[in-house]
């Protein structure tokens, strides 16, 4: 009699990955789970409940492997033996003693997020799932001989992408790891290297450790962020280290006294405030009839910790605000540097002006300073945690400018008059110095947005262009048919013509990154042309 074929369980659980939608059934409920264990994790992030996540930590961080209940058998104990990340999300693979009952969680903000095993799938946490589910089709690639049961021990990925998911979904409780088990007895290793900010008690590992990321209750899984005490008490606590982390043996080279420092955040990419080039040279030429000498302190993308990048688009706004300053006060940039760096030259900021995004995160939250804040009528980060001292934009004068490129609503950049922030950061001056400054009339943001973009809502030179529409099905589709056709002249040799379309494709989309990136390569082309001649 012939031998079954035994299938193994790990090769077809990473087989069913492959078409994962059509294959595992989601579950409406993760109510609906046998595991007692897992229920009560999911339990307490969906009620938001810090301190309950923070006692199961408090239990697992006693143990040297990461171990659960199976989400269907409860009776089948499970180890974290592997890990990948793809970009924002954590995968963690867990399998039992015998090597059977492989399954997956996934970790984005929250301390599970998503849990797959060989049968079912479903939503464990209130927190956006998008940056998981982009990428469990990968998985199925994964080396089958890696997931299998060993004696490995875990420690914490704090290697987050996004800044403010670092800072205020996995280093916050990091930071409460190490405070619930002493510095000196927190033996747990820690993945830092390409860190937004590194701290003197994690080390760098391989992938000798399992790691996780070491998360609770995401920060945007409710809109009152911070009703719960806990995690706002832990979010104050970490801003507070860090600020006295980054100030430790810093000195100032030279104060001046009588230099009235602005610190401005820009962005040449997602969420742009339309008229900050406008606003950074007629706010400066305003001030400067109360402070003869200003410092604007222009801020924009920033690197991870130790390391110093550039960044195109940023650059390239910085360029315009100091053409439109001129002579009246001095600019300086701060794209580019790490959060370190950005608050040791923040610590002697008087007022700030910034979008309500990551870009307030260090003269609102680690630097405590007097400022404003604006951004468009979706994202708002820190709302509930503004002082008095710091203003926030009112949204009768705000417009949103979406990008097509883009499927994000919070994305979108914005139009504000800059007289309204001008005069908030009037208000906020006032407040701070005792200084008072006439407030300017403020024209109607309608006016405003038609007048960045000429004399009505498209330039008339672009109607031609728009007949495209009659060609192309989707007529959002219409500015990368002109980027498409620009690429092709550029490879034919024809640069002049390549220019023009690009920036027809520009106009027609302002706010598309790819665009403009392939604009300003066209444009430093044709410079280096003219100048070669």
């Amino acid at each position: 009699m012939a031998n079954a074929i035994t299938l193994n369980p790990v090769s077809e659980f990473l087989e069913s990955l492959r078409y994962w939608k059509e294959n595992i059934v989601e579950l409406e409920k993760y109510k609906d789970f046998e595991s007692i264990e897992l229920k009560k994790i999911c339990d307490f992030q969906f009620r938001r409940d810090v301190d309950g996540i923070l006692d199961i930590w408090k239990e697992k961080l006693n143990n040297e492997h990461f171990e659960l209940c199976h989400p269907e058998y409860p009776e089948v104990i499970t180890r974290a033996v592997y890990n990948i990340r793809h970009r924002m999300a954590n995968f963690v693979f867990m399998i039992d003693v015998d090597n059977k009952h492989p399954w997956i969680f996934a970790q984005c903000e929250g301390f599970i997020d998503y849990v797959i095993t060989q049968r079912v799938r479903c939503v464990a946490s209130p927190c956006t799932i998008k940056p998981i589910t982009d990428h469990i089709d990968k998985l199925w690639e994964l080396v089958k001989g890696s997931i299998a049961y060993k004696d490995i021990a875990y420690g914490f990925d704090l290697t987050q992408t996004r800044p403010y998911h670092y800072f205020y979904d996995h280093l916050k409780y990091f930071l409460s790891f190490i405070e619930m088990q002493g510095a000196n007895e927190f033996k747990r290793v820690a993945l830092d290297d390409g860190s937004f900010y590194k701290i003197k008690c994690s080390k760098i590992t391989d992938s000798s450790s399992v790691l996780l990321f070491s998360s609770a209750i995401s920060a945007n899984s409710t809109k009152e962020r911070y009703a719960n005490n806990t995690s706002r008490n832990l979010s104050e606590k970490m801003e507070k280290f860090i600020y006295q982390d980054a100030m430790e043996n810093f000195r100032h080279s030279s104060v001046e006294s009588d230099v009235f420092k602005i610190w401005y955040g820009i962005t040449g990419q997602k969420r742009s405030w339309l008229q900050q080039v406008e606003a950074a040279g007629q706010i400066t030429k305003n001030l400067s009839q109360h402070f003869p000498k200003i410092e604007l302190l222009v801020d924009g993308m920033t690197a991870r910790d130790g390391e110093v990048i550039s960044n195109e688009g940023d650059e390239a706004v910085f360029r315009r605000i100091q053409e439109a300053v001129g002579a009246v006060c001095e600019v300086k940039s701060l794209i580019g540097m790490d959060y370190r760096s950005k608050i040791q030259a923040c610590s002697s900021v008087d007022v700030f002006v910034a979008n309500a995004g990551s870009g307030s995160l260090v003269p609102l939250r680690f630097c405590d300073k007097p400022g404003v804040l604006h951004s468009n009528s979706k994202l708002f980060n820190f709302r509930e945690r503004c002082p008095h001292s710091v203003k926030i934009f009112d949204k009768t004068y705000e417009i949103d400018e979406p990008d097509d490129l883009s499927s994000r609503s919070d994305f979108c950049s914005y139009h504000i008059p800059w007289q309204h922030i001008y005069n908030l950061l009037g208000d906020v001056i006032f407040e701070a110095k005792g200084i008072f400054i006439d407030p300017l009339s403020i024209p109607p943001v309608e006016e405003v947005r038609n007048e960045y973009w000429g004399a009505g809502n498209t330039p008339s030179d672009l109607k031609e262009f728009q007949r495209l529409n009659k060609f192309v099905v989707d007529e959002k589709k219409i500015p990368l048919a002109l980027r498409a056709l620009a690429i092709a002249f550029d490879k034919t040799g024809d640069l002049v013509t390549a220019e023009k379309i690009m920036e027809k494709a520009h106009l027609l989309r302002p706010n598309g990154a790819v665009i403009k990136k392939d604009l300003d390569d066209y444009r430093k082309r044709m410079i280096s042309q003219e100048n070669d001649v």
